[in-house]
């Protein structure tokens, strides 16, 4: 009875850390669904509009960003598109791996991306270590998380 009683014991105390630590994962990633969504501002560089999308839609903590402006300067003026994936930080952070495509010469550019998030604003401050006399560029969500 004795054996049985602490088999008992052992049993259920695997079921509530098994648990705990399910929770804590969703957790994390309920957190960093605040990356999720539609972000819009101003390049300071050039003036021109960016748009940017993020996804996530396999849930698997990887996200996809495509990365749009009016214009890019490192284009001649021209259109460009922006596309990568990354994942966030224990620190709360979004670091991307991104690849940068001039739309007349289709010559693509590696880059990286460092995506900040000032949540009690719903902000996004980017910013880019491979580039970094760059200026940040400053996101606010324009689409609402589902």
């Amino acid at each position: 009875m004795k054996r049985f009683f602490s088999a008992v014991v052992v049993v259920s105390l695997m079921a509530v850390l098994h648990t705990s630590c399910t929770s804590l994962e969703g957790a994390d990633q309920e957190e960093n669904r605040f990356f999720i969504g539609l972000w819009e501002g101003v390049d300071p560089l050039d003036g021109s509009g960016v748009q940017v999308s993020i996804s996530d839609l396999d849930r698997d903590g990887e996200f996809d960003i495509i990365w749009r402006e009016t214009f890019f300067t490192f284009c001649d003026g021209e259109r460009g598109i922006v596309t990568g994936t990354g994942t966030v930080g224990e620190d709360g952070i979004l670091r991307t791996n991104e690849v940068f495509t001039c739309l007349p010469t289709g010559e693509p550019s590696d880059g990286e991306a460092i995506y900040e998030p000032v949540k009690k604003d719903e902000i996004l401050i980017v910013s880019s270590p491979t580039s970094p006399d760059l200026p940040p560029i400053i996101l606010h969500q324009v689409s609402s998380r589902l």
